[in-house]
């Protein structure tokens, strides 16, 4: 290994350890009261150094939120090129979905960081953020034309409405739980049987049994 390909690999561990750290703070301590020193310390690095990388905390959230939406898009696009009915794979994809989302240590599922960004719509967090969710969206939406084709998944149903419904109501449950585990990291939270159920109405909901 060369010194440049030696260097990219010690930044690159550098960044992940910074994130790491940083998502580890926002849950212990909450998002708000962090601060970049605060990170710089947990990342045994100088404030310069992790400035170097992360100009500020929403740029560790939209890093920490590419990672989350990279893993979803892998879920959906393995999903999208497998076997069986579409309904079988959209039932796939949302029980890896919870799988992820009970990850203990939170490395996958960072949805629920959403609400620390900027409201405000043409921030580039926000661009970046409505341009995931629409290739997500994007990719489910295959698989919900090919259930109407195929019979499994009603044919009016808008995929788009139903991934922004999803995306909404998960993002407050995964929150709260996120909360409770703070509080109480050894109880198995009532917020994550919640979401289960929840699950299940939507994958009950998109059947043209229900019709």
């Amino acid at each position: 290994m060369g010194m440049s390909e030696r260097r990219t690999r010690l930044l690159e561990e550098r960044r992940e350890k910074i994130l790491d750290s940083a998502l580890r703070l926002f849950h212990e301590e909450g998002y708000e009261t962090i601060t970049m020193q605060d990170i710089a310390d947990a990342s045994e690095i100088s404030k310069g150094s992790l400035y170097l990388q992360f100009e500020n905390k929403e740029a560790l959230i939209v890093a920490l939120l590419e990672r989350t939406f990279d893993k979803l898009e892998e879920i959906i696009e393995r999903e999208a090129a497998a076997a069986g009915s579409a309904r079988e794979r959209l039932k796939r994809i949302v029980e890896a979905y919870v799988r992820t989302a009970r990850d203990k240590e939170g490395h996958d599922y960072n949805l629920w960081l959403l609400s620390r960004l900027s409201p405000k719509p043409d921030t580039p967090q926000q661009i970046f953020v409505r341009e995931r969710i629409e290739r997500l969206s994007s990719r489910v939406a295959v698989i919900f034309h090919e259930g109407g084709k195929d019979g499994t998944v009603r044919e009016d149903i808008a995929p788009e409405k139903l991934i922004h419904l999803f995306s909404l109501i998960s993002i407050l449950i995964m929150e709260r739980i996120s909360t409770v585990r703070l509080v109480a990291p050894l109880v198995d939270t009532s917020e994550e049987s919640l979401l289960e159920e929840f699950l299940e109405i939507l994958l009950y909901y998109i059947s043209p049994s229900v019709l």
